[in-house]
């Protein structure tokens, strides 16, 4: 539940943001969808939902492992999607761009006084995470007001997975954190409505494949029952998003 609290606040705060700054900058509407004011240059900040595959790490680690020793009982299946681009529109129909996205997906363990008693580690949270640079094309087609984009992405990654463990009745807390880097692609689309010739509000939905190699730690690649664990991202997802032409 936390993943879209977290969610709904910042496109809350986006929507509300975009919609005060659009009516101080110019009567929603004023501007033609699909052009670009000024450079021709647009910023597109984006705040969603991402559902992940995780199939190894969920099987191996938390069904064959976590469970049984009562340290996490819920898969890592969903969580924060955060997205910055920057996009040049080449034409009428065509935006090119560069951007960032963050991924993470995070749990408390299970209470420690409930958890496997003959283990000697006490787990205490984990999470997955990924940064992500990509590169994007977007095909353009308009209904007034509404302007539609459908956009093709390749991405590489650098994820991370830590988790936050003691030893049992010593308090002090330390972070194992292991490290990969992948891949991936996605495509995506939806519409977005002028509050201005400078701002628009839109929504994305798409579906992204973005695995890794194995996740490596100080001894070497992580392996459980001879599988390889890695981050695995693929899946769906969907966005509020923010424009501002530059």
């Amino acid at each position: 539940m936390k993943h879209f609290a977290i969610v709904g606040a910042i496109v809350c705060l986006a929507g509300f943001g975009g919609i005060v700054v659009a009516q101080e900058a110019g009567t929603p509407g004023d501007g033609v969808p699909g052009s670009h004011a000024g450079s021709g240059y647009r910023l597109v900040a984006g705040a969603g939902l991402g559902f992940f595959s995780m199939d190894a790490f969920n099987t191996f680690y938390i069904d064959h492992f976590a469970e049984p020793t009562r340290l996490f009982d819920s898969h890592i299946d969903k969580g924060v999607d955060l997205s910055l681009a920057l996009e040049k529109e080449m034409s009428n129909k065509i935006d090119v761009g560069l951007g960032l996205r963050f991924l993470r997906s995070s749990q408390d363990a299970v209470d420690p006084d409930d958890q496997f008693p003959s283990y000697l580690v006490v787990a205490h949270s984990l999470s997955m995470n990924a940064i992500a640079p990509f590169v994007r094309v977007s095909w353009k087609a308009t209904t007034n007001p509404i302007l539609f984009r459908l956009g093709v992405e390749a991405t590489v990654c650098h994820s991370w997975f830590d988790i936050i463990a003691s030893q049992r009745g010593v308090g002090e807390k330390a972070k194992t954190r292991l490290l990969a880097k992948g891949i991936g692609f996605a495509v995506s689309g939806g519409p977005s409505i002028p509050m201005s010739r400078r701002f628009s509000l839109g929504l994305e939905f798409g579906y992204r494949y973005l695995d890794t190699r194995a996740l490596e730690g100080f001894d070497g690649e992580w392996e459980l029952e001879g599988e390889s664990i890695t981050a695995d991202f693929t899946g769906p997802y969907a966005q509020a998003v923010l424009e501002i032409n530059l």
